[in-house]
């Protein structure tokens, strides 16, 4: 693996529908594991991150944290969580002034989950989806281990045209996006060329293993992958 993710989890795969004890047992654990990977890493701080400021003392979230440290991170604050770590909080829009290291992010959209991917500092990531279709482009990316399921494997999306994924390394091996004319013309006659010779182009293949395996940064790899679905392969 590549780029700056050290490790990925889930905890269940929706709590849409669920119980509010389900939910607050769930961000329970979440907090316990990003701790324990902020102690283990030798971190003093771990991360909890939501889509807004105020989502932090939004129901369940406040119930499992508790009001007052709810009401202290929605402030700036930090709380002590013990072994050492103290949790500090972001919504999306502050996910890039600071935050690295564990980080559990509550309910997450995909736009919370691009910034996550985004970081470029070394990161472990808990996520604890709401809906299980916010969630499904980061999961096929990074195969999270579920901490509600452990026998539950889930494996990630990887490219399975051997051509195609050696072009594809080749592409990412020599060029760091896809921005300048020149270089987007050279990865259009590639998939165009891999096209003719009836190769397999899954564009939700190419965007997962570029993202987890090449260092490119999510936005590098979404503009790769609009490219090559021009040329993909009709299932």
């Amino acid at each position: 693996m590549a780029g700056f993710r050290i490790a990925s989890f889930i905890i269940g795969t929706s709590a849409a529908g669920g119980s509010i004890e389900g939910d607050i047992e769930a961000i329970q654990l979440g907090v316990a594991k990003v701790v324990q990977l902020a102690h283990e890493a030798g971190n003093s701080v771990a991360w909890i991150v939501t889509n807004t400021l105020d989502d932090i003392t939004q129901s369940a979230a406040a119930s499992a944290l508790g009001h007052s440290a709810a009401n202290a991170l929605r402030a700036g604050r930090t709380v002590q969580a013990g072994s050492g770590v103290s949790v500090r909080h972001a919504s999306q829009k502050t996910i890039g002034r600071g935050v690295k290291g564990a980080i559990l992010t509550i309910y997450p959209t995909p736009e919370t989950l691009f910034e996550l991917d985004s970081l470029m500092v070394e990161n472990s990531v808990v996520v604890i989806p709401w809906l299980a279709t916010d969630v499904r482009e980061w999961v096929n990316t990074w195969g999270p281990d579920n901490l509600l399921e452990p026998e539950s494997i889930t494996h990630p999306l990887t490219i399975a045209d051997e051509e195609v994924l050696a072009r594809v390394e080749g592409i990412t091996s020599s060029l760091t996006g896809v921005s300048h004319p020149s270089d987007k013309k050279l990865v259009t006659e590639t998939f165009k060329r891999l096209k003719q010779q009836g190769r397999r182009i899954v564009p939700s293949e190419i965007r997962s293993y570029v993202i987890r395996e090449t260092g490119w940064l999510p936005g590098e790899a979404e503009d790769l992958t609009k490219i090559a679905a021009r040329f993909a392969t009709k299932e």
